[in-house]
């Protein structure tokens, strides 16, 4: 399927007019129930949300930030993809830089999870004492 949908941007708009709807409906659903129970934070996970103009779903957005290189060879690596593939998967995409720029904090993915989880939790400190 994602060969066919990364190739193909009209077949890729077919399927997300499909799935989306009702994706979304389930994260807000999930995203209100996080709300009503008073959570200090509710995530939403949403690689598209540029793409799919949902910013005005949340109140702050972290994007999760890597090199282009370092991208290519684990979206490679992860899904088992040619080269060509993964390229086709990435600019399907907005840029990552586009989506930093548009961020209200960038994570570096740059090296081990123990530097991800410090950044984190020094954007979590710092947000919930606003």
């Amino acid at each position: 399927l994602g060969a066919v949908i990364f190739s193909d941007e009209e077949k890729r708009k077919q399927l997300n007019a499909i799935v989306h709807p009702e994706v979304r409906k389930e994260m807000l659903k999930q995203r209100d129930e996080g709300v009503s129970q008073k959570e200090t934070f509710v995530v939403l996970d949403i690689p598209l949300l540029f793409e799919s103009q949902l910013e005005s779903l949340v109140d702050r957005i972290i994007v999760v930030y890597t090199t282009p290189e370092l991208q290519l060879s684990r979206l490679m690596n992860r899904n088992d993809l040619s080269e060509e593939e993964a390229l086709n998967r990435i600019h399907s995409q907005q840029p990552l830089e586009e989506k930093c720029k548009k961020a209200d904090r960038v994570i570096e993915n740059t090296q081990d999870l123990a530097f991800i989880r410090k950044q984190l939790q020094n954007i979590l400190n710092e947000w919930e004492h606003t």
